[in-house]
């Protein structure tokens, strides 16, 4: 199997070994703006479809505004700034 490790220097190593780990997951967290502005259009695509005649006549154009814009955010993405 191999050399059993001392308590101390296993302890020891462990905590090393956490602490690389963590700081290897400092990594900020990051909105996945794309997929979250086409399931948006998904979504407002949907709802003029499911909502009641007496509500999708006062919003039609609204959901198709949002619709539309989210789709396009969403195809064209965010772009990367070097700097």
């Amino acid at each position: 199997m191999g050399e059993p490790i001392p308590p101390a220097d296993a302890a020891r190593s462990v905590d090393d070994e956490l602490r690389e780990w963590k700081a290897s997951r400092k990594t900020p967290f990051r909105v996945p703006w794309r997929q979250l502005s086409l399931m948006a259009s998904l979504c407002f695509g949907i709802a003029s479809f499911v909502l009641p005649d007496s509500v999708n006549d006062a919003v039609n154009w609204l959901l198709y505004g949002l619709m539309a814009v989210s789709f396009y955010v969403g195809v064209t993405g965010r772009k990367k700034t070097k700097g």
